[in-house]
């Protein structure tokens, strides 16, 4: 199963996706050690790795992608990158992105532009900062969003809700939930994830889910 995600994630050549997917199965490696490592495990991971190669070479999506990551870790790997791809595909778009969203918001940083209100001022921004093909971005981080949007205090409010359902996580000690929250933390580093309705809707379910715990939980405990 875990060969399955792997391969979904790396065909859609998502950098994040492929970061996190590490983190996790690093995380998982240490904690199994001793159950996992085994000649069976290594031909696993080595078949895996030779499949990888050969799936990055066949999409041109994510083989743009995979290159211009390595090429920012000084490998000079940028070269192999599509025309195509070292304009939409490059770490340094997202470089552009937020540093607009930083000089834009020492204009409000208090209670920001309003809900959804802070677009046409950034794509102002790019104008003077001489980024003339940066129409239509938005920050593509979601805690830039919501400080454009709504200030300091909307990402106060954001991250307060990352704060206490980590608490919650850790004092029920549910490392699996923990993690999935942590996950979730990382995309909204990347994406404005809230600003697209399906973006909302997963944010709600994790949201729902951890309250729905909590309160059985509590109820648990006032039956005993």
């Amino acid at each position: 199963m875990g060969a399955v995600f792997f391969i979904f994630i790396l065909l859609s050549g998502v950098r994040m996706g492929v970061f996190t997917f590490g983190v996790i199965s690093t995380i998982y490696f240490i904690k199994n050690f001793r159950e996992i490592c085994n000649l069976r495990f290594v031909a696993k991971a080595i078949i895996l790795g030779i499949i990888a190669v050969l799936m990055i070479g066949s999409s041109k999506y994510a083989k743009d992608k995979f290159f211009d990551t390595l090429s920012n870790f000084g490998l000079g790997t940028e070269k192999y990158v599509s025309e195509i791809g070292s304009d939409y595909h490059k770490m340094s778009l997202r470089t552009m992105l937020w540093s607009s969203s930083f000089e834009l918001i020492k204009s409000k940083p208090i209670l920001g532009f309003g809900p959804n209100g802070s677009q046409k001022f950034l794509e102002e921004q790019y104008q003077r900062n001489g980024y003339s093909n940066l129409e239509g971005f938005n920050s593509h981080n979601q805690f830039l969003t919501t400080t454009l949007n709504h200030g300091v205090v909307g990402l106060f409010s954001l991250l307060s809700i990352f704060i206490v359902l980590a608490y919650h996580a850790i004092k029920k000690k549910n490392w699996q939930q923990l993690l999935c929250i942590v996950v979730l933390f990382l995309a909204f580093n990347t994406e404005s994830i809230l600003v697209r309705q399906k973006g909302v809707f997963v944010f709600a379910i994790i949201l729902s889910l951890n309250m729905v715990e909590k309160d059985s939980r509590s109820l648990r405990k006032k039956e005993a």
